[in-house]
């Protein structure tokens, strides 16, 4: 079982999108959102060389997911919905590429799909086609997939589940979460 999820998906479609929300400055809003894919770069590659990395990288998704989350509140400065469409829409459309390639160059199982991701159970056989189309999809879209692998899944919905790694490490979303920091929300 293959997780492949796209690194700061949001942030990252908006920036290669150029989007801005239409009553800010132009150019204001691509700088901050640049600097935050920035730091979460840095961070996610500090993690295990630097302490505190991890909770700092936490800090910077967080930031980012917060921010994406006001352009669809009415109540907030940033709102502008098209931007919460036209991030959302052309995030699916390119999972969807995702798919398709796997589906026309393997035998691959679509397990679990979500906002930013797509979990897939395919032959062994196959491992090398996956990273390749993993690998032409990032250069197609300028994005980056993260992939982590697992030897079970059980779901209850796309978005509650509990994977198993190959060292036995578990993890669990939302109603399947079995510790709580303050890097992720709860799940309800």
């Amino acid at each position: 079982i293959m997780l492949n999820d796209v690194s700061a998906y949001y942030p990252n479609l908006m920036k290669s999108q150029n989007m801005n929300p239409g009553h800010m400055v132009d150019g204001f809003f691509t700088k901050y959102v640049t600097d935050n894919i920035n730091d979460d770069k840095y961070w996610k590659s500090k993690i295990g060389v630097i302490e505190g990395a991890k909770a700092k990288r936490g800090g910077t998704k967080l930031k980012n997911n917060a921010g994406f989350g006001k352009y669809g509140d009415p109540y907030s400065p940033l709102y502008d919905f098209s931007i919460t469409l036209e991030t959302t829409v052309n995030g699916q459309m390119k999972l969807l590429k995702l798919i398709d390639m796997y589906f026309e160059r393997t035998d691959a199982k679509v397990i679990n799909a979500n906002t930013d991701g797509v979990a897939i159970l395919v032959s062994a056989k196959y491992n090398d086609t996956i990273c390749d189309c993993n690998r032409d999809w990032e250069v197609m879209f300028n994005l980056e997939l993260d992939e982590e692998y697992y030897t079970q899944w059980i779901q209850k919905s796309c978005n509650i589940y509990m994977a198993v790694q190959d060292n036995g490490k578990i993890k669990g979303i939302n109603e399947f979460q079995t510790t709580y920091n303050l890097e992720k929300g709860m799940g309800i």
